[in-house]
């Protein structure tokens, strides 16, 4: 409509007047710059926590019924398995308030982690024998088992295969 000199007309939180003095129309409606900000920045949040959500659920599935065909390989794909895992365990943190399927979750983060810890003694004791002609392999499993959160486990056998040069090795 018509907009007299003075007058403010208040469309989507902007002020259209038709140009002399305005008044601060912010206070009368409630629309509160710093509130308005908190509710974006609130928003954005649960938006953010959504999207991890909705894409730990989405992945899942995948995930975990991609560990077998790695697990199968002749060796197994350890290195993308432990990816796998880790990818895994980011989910259930994601998902963690979701209450449907967390035992299930929990006890298949379990069982494979332990499988996991079965499957790599062996690469680590082959390449903690070998570790004088070749550290890559060792790598590898420094690598694998610093993302399983196990390296006392590698520790320990470290100190059995060498435990004259492990005086400053415990930590």
């Amino acid at each position: 409509g018509d907009t007299k000199k003075g007058e403010v007309t208040t469309v989507g939180g902007a002020d259209v007047g038709a140009g002399g003095s305005t008044t601060d129309t912010t206070k009368t409606h409630g629309d509160d710059p710093l509130t308005t900000l908190h509710s974006l920045l609130n928003l954005r949040t649960h938006l953010t926590t959504s999207r991890a959500i909705l894409s730990a659920a989405s992945s899942w599935d995948e995930t975990i019924n991609s560990i077998p065909m790695l697990l199968s390989t002749t060796p197994p794909n350890l290195v993308e398995a432990v990816a796998a895992l880790s990818q895994l365990e980011q989910g259930a943190r994601a998902l963690h308030g979701m209450p449907e399927g967390r035992m299930e979750r929990e006890a298949a983060l379990r069982k494979l982690r332990t499988q996991l810890e079965i499957l790599l003694k062996p690469q680590l004791l082959h390449a903690l024998k070998r570790m004088d002609t070749r550290l890559g392999p060792l790598q590898q499993c420094v690598g694998m088992y610093g993302s399983l959160g196990k390296m006392e486990v590698m520790r320990e056998e470290y100190v059995r295969m060498r435990p004259w040069h492990c005086a400053d090795f415990r930590v």
